[in-house]
C-alpha cells in the first residue's frame, strides 16, 4: 500500500531543498513539503510550557536516561541488553550526567518538533496505513530505491510501527537474522530521525501524546516511543538513505542552537 511522503525544510536550509528532492524523487514523486514555523516566525512562549518546563523535563527523564545511557555504550558491547544493564549502573552512581540537565528549548528545536508535529498529524489522518517523514539534509545511495522497497516490504510484513531509514549516532541493530534489510529493536528506539517511517496508528498516538514540548525531537519521540504501548520498531541495516550532517555534506542546524 503507498504511503503518505512529507519532506520537513526551511528557509535558512534552501539550498539543501534541490538534493533532498531529488533523493527523495527516487521513492515517490508525492510528497509533501512541511515550511510552517520556522525557527525566526515563531515565540517560543506561543508554544512551550515555560513555568513547568523544568519539571516535565526532570520527570520524563527518569523514563529516558537509561536509553540515552545505554547508546552512548554500543562502541563497548554489541549486546544492548549489556548496555542497559551497564547503563543502570552508571546510572545508580550518578544519576545527574551533565548532558542530561534541563535546558531550555532554543527556537530551532521548537521549529523541528513543529514541523515533524505537522507532519505526523498528517500521516494521523491519511488513507495510507504508514508515511514517511524526512528532513532536508537525507542523501541518496545509488541503491536507495531497491533497499527501500526491500524495507518497507518488511516493515509492512512484520506489522511494525516504526522504522528508521536513514541511520546515524552511531547506532546498528542488534542482528537477529541473516539475509533481512531490516532488524527489529527492542525497547523500540529512534536513532537521529534524518527519515523515518510509522505506521498509521503509531502517528495517532504521538500526535494525541505529543504535548508538551520538552526535549529536543530525537529524545521527544524516543520518550513518546517509550511511554505508549509496545510498539514494534525496527531499523534499516543497510539504510536506504544517509545522514548529510553526520556524513559531512551539511552543517547540522544545531551547531547553531
Amino acid at each position: 500500500m503507498q504511503g503518505s511522503f512529507h519532506l520537513i525544510t526551511c528557509k535558512s536550509c534552501a539550498d539543501r531543498l534541490p538534493n533532498a528532492t531529488k533523493a527523495l524523487r527516487i521513492i515517490s514523486n508525492d510528497f509533501q513539503l512541511v515550511t510552517p514555523w520556522d525557527a525566526d516566525s515563531i515565540d517560543p512562549q506561543d508554544f512551550m510550557d515555560s513555568i513547568n518546563h523544568e519539571s516535565n523535563w526532570e520527570k520524563a527523564l527518569q523514563v529516558l536516561k537509561t536509553i540515552l545511557v545505554a547508546n552512548t555504550l554500543t562502541a563497548q558491547t554489541p549486546d544492548y541488553g549489556q548496555a542497559l544493564k551497564l547503563a543502570d549502573n552508571i546510572l545508580s552512581t550518578s544519576p545527574n550526567l551533565s548532558w542530561m540537565h534541563h535546558r531550555p528549548l532554543a527556537n530551532g528545536e521548537i521549529s523541528v518538533l513543529l514541523k515533524h508535529y505537522y507532519a505526523l498529524s498528517s500521516i494521523s489522518v491519511s488513507s495510507s496505513s504508514w508515511g514517511l517523514i524526512a528532513e532536508d539534509d537525507i542523501t541518496s545511495k545509488d541503491d536507495t530505491f531497491d533497499i527501500f522497497n526491500k524495507c518497507i516490504d518488511e516493515f509492512l510484513n512484520a506489522d511494525a510501527d516504526y522504522l528508521d531509514l536513514a541511520g546515524g549516532c552511531g547506532l546498528s541493530p542488534d542482528i537477529y537474522d541473516c539475509g533481512v534489510h531490516t532488524q527489529p529493536v527492542i525497547p523500540p528506539r529512534t536513532r537521529t530521525n534524518a527519515c523515518y517511517v510509522v505506521s498509521n496508528r503509531l502517528a495517532k498516538y504521538l500526535v494525541e501524546s505529543f504535548w508538551p514540548l520538552i526535549f529536543p525531537i530525537d529524545w521527544h519521540l524516543q520518550f513518546l516511543l517509550l511511554s505508549g504501548s509496545h510498539w514494534k520498531c525496527r531499523w534499516a541495516v543497510d539504510p536506504p538513505y544517509l545522514h548529510g550532517s553526520e556524513h559531512g555534506q551539511y552543517q547540522s542546524w544545531r551547531n547553531n542552537v
